[in-house]
């Protein structure tokens, strides 16, 4: 530390001695004197401390600044003069402004719905120069239509008016036919096309014309309940009346149901997914109806909305509206019942239950006290109607009136009946069967109409009476039946080959199918079976649509549409066909199949349902022969 110190001191003693005159050209130098001549009072820039390619830059860079001045400036100048083209041609100031230029329309501001609307145009030329090639185009709202074709749809029209002077008037006298909601506003847009002499250039002028749809064509009209308790029918009376002057053709209704709606009929029946009709033409003041029925089911308070549309049918789209006339849309509350009431037949709650013949039918009312408050003197009643055995009727804790087919539970067998308490719920059940008698009854169908009455005790002491109603339909399948038989010495063909058959020897066979059908139509009957290995299709048959596929071995009969009461008031349907059976040796001693089991399947057209049924093999056992003997289906050697 101290020899550093010395040494400290050692070279400020050389500095300050006069040997030291200054450092060497390695190292550093005296600051020269210098004498201050004029100091500037402003700032700039001395081009001298720039390198000459940073001269270079900063030239560029002003000739860049030019450049960009200078575009500017043209586009300021360009945008100058098209403002002011702009201001003469349209600032009413020049030569031509097109709003000298006017669109006047003469007519009236509403219009029925498929009457013809005339409107008078005129167009007014106020400028100094002729408006040259000249055109109006009208285009009309949706669904308007020519008024000398009402076929014809009319989206739009271009009317040549040529040339119009200085100073002058059009007069374009424009028709059409206008469809629409009553009420609802339209929209005609005309425009006016037009050029300037010496100029290619399209100018344009714009009128918009509102019109109101005054009275409908067609008036749309629908009757029903406001309200309605869950699980009730309820049906809709539909009318519609032309109000045109003129026949309207291909009407069309459709209606479009809410969530909880079940469709049961309509009358007449609808022409598509039964929600849509197509009502065809009518006449002026013709009016046509159309009754829709359904159930209707939803919560208590719920409200549901039927909608109904009339027009004249699309062209493209079958199921569609062209042109919609008018509109209508149904509100229906659905109330809870004081005592509601449900049915279960066989456990199946639908509206529409479908059901075998000849098979006891189990039927189950369940109810409930809805309200807040005890019931008394309950009394559920249960009236039968259509086809149905009056002796197989049988009701649990109930009385069966036969005289006016009425099951009534009340009290007197049912204790529980006498107080039901609020949120109390239960159940009464009675059976019966169809009718039986197979070829005189068609198209067989019960109706079950349950009603429960009861009295409740209000709040101002007066006794009232609540009651609720339900009803279900059953319909019954037909019996439809299979008979398959077999012989070798009677029917349509000759008989050949031995009986017993014999081994290594050809015998012929006649095999004929017989179907009885009872109550219902039945159609796509169809009917199949195979025939083994050692048996042959000899194609052989009386009767039509049959046949056989030799790669399957299948045999294939379609009767199609078969009629209720074939086998019972009038002949089954049959037909017949050969078989030719070749035994082996192996065969001897046996009685081998000559035809497997036979099934039949066919769509029940009054119930809606697939039936299927099957009848047994047929082997050379064939006794229902009338040469039958026992042993003669053996096969011998």
């Amino acid at each position: 530390m101290d020899d550093e110190k010395s040494k400290i001191d050692e070279l400020k003693k050389y500095l300050n001695s006069r040997k030291f005159k200054g450092l060497t050209a390695n190292g550093r130098q005296r600051v020269p004197e210098q004498t201050i001549k004029d100091i500037r009072t402003n700032w700039r820039e001395d081009e001298s401390v720039f390198p000459p390619q940073e001269a270079e830059f900063r030239d560029m860079k002003k000739k860049r600044n030019f450049a960009k001045l200078f575009l500017i400036s043209s586009v300021i100048f360009f945008v100058a003069a098209l403002l002011t083209a702009l201001f003469v041609i349209l600032g009413g100031k020049g030569v031509i402004s097109s709003q000298n230029v006017e669109i006047s329309l003469s007519g009236p501001v509403a219009v029925d719905g498929g009457e013809t609307l005339e409107l008078e145009v005129i167009i007014s030329n106020n400028n100094s120069i002729s408006l040259e090639l000249s055109d109006l185009i009208v285009e009309y709202p949706a669904g308007t239509r020519s008024s000398e074709d009402l076929s014809k749809e009319l989206p739009r029209e271009r009317f040549s008016l040529g040339n119009i002077g200085p100073g002058k008037k059009v007069n374009q006298p424009i028709r059409a036919v206008l469809f629409g909601e009553e009420g609802e506003i339209q929209n005609i847009k005309l425009s006016l096309e037009y050029r300037l002499q010496g100029s290619n250039a399209i100018f344009f002028k714009e009128k918009n014309y509102d019109i109101e749809i005054g009275n409908s064509p067609v008036s749309l009209r629908v009757e029903s309940l406001t309200e309605v308790n869950s699980g009730r029918e309820i049906s809709f009376n539909v009318s519609l009346r032309s109000n045109s002057e003129s026949l309207i053709e291909n009407l069309m209704l459709i209606v479009e149901y809410p969530f909880g709606f079940s469709f049961k009929e309509a009358a007449p029946s609808a022409s598509f997914d039964q929600s849509i009709w197509k009502v065809g033409d009518i006449s002026p003041g013709e009016e046509k109806k159309i009754k829709i029925t359904g159930i209707l089911e939803g919560q208590d308070g719920e409200e549901r909305f039927f909608r109904f549309w009339s027009g004249i049918q699309s062209i493209d789209a079958e199921k569609s509206l062209q042109t919609a006339f008018v509109s209508f849309r149904r509100s229906v509350f659905i109330k809870k019942p004081f005592l509601s009431l449900d049915l279960s037949i066989e456990g199946d709650t639908s509206v529409n239950h479908t059901s075998n013949p000849d098979e006891p039918i189990d039927v189950e009312i369940l109810w409930l006290n809805n309200l807040p408050a005890s019931v008394a003197n309950v009394e559920i009643e249960a009236v039968l109607s259509g086809d149905f055995d009056e002796l197989s009727v049988f009701a649990d804790r109930g009385f069966y009136n036969s005289v006016n087919n009425t099951v009534t539970w009340s009290q007197e067998q049912n204790p529980v009946f006498e107080t039901v308490s609020p949120g109390e719920r239960g159940s009464v059940r009675f059976r019966f069967s169809s009718f039986s008698e197979a070829g005189q009854i068609l198209n067989p169908e019960v109706t079950v109409n349950v009603g429960v009455r009861a009295r409740r005790l209000a709040e101002t002491g007066v006794s009232e009476e609540v009651t609720s109603f339900a009803e279900r339909k059953i319909r019954f399948n037909t019996s439809l039946s299979l008979k398959t038989e077999g012989f070798f010495s009677s029917g349509p063909f000759p008989p050949s080959g031995p009986i017993p058959p014999k081994a290594e020897s050809e015998t012929a066979y006649t095999i004929v199918w017989s179907i009885e059908n009872s109550v219902n139509d039945v159609s796509s009957a169809v009917v199949t079976a195979k025939i083994p290995s050692y048996v042959g299709w000899m194609n052989n048959f009386s009767g039509e649509n049959i046949s056989y596929n030799a790669t399957s071995r299948e045999i294939v009969w379609k009767p199609g549409e078969i009629e209720a009461g074939r086998g019972f008031s009038s002949p089954s349907k049959e037909i017949a066909f050969q078989l030719k059976f070749l035994p082996s040796l192996s065969q001897v001693g046996t009685s081998p199949v000559i035809l497997t089991s036979s099934r039949l399947r066919a769509k029940d057209e009054f119930t809606g349902i697939v039936l299927e049924t099957e009848a047994a093999e047929i082997t050379t056992r064939m006794s229902s022969d009338p040469a039958y003997r026992p042993n003669d289906d053996t096969v011998v050697k």
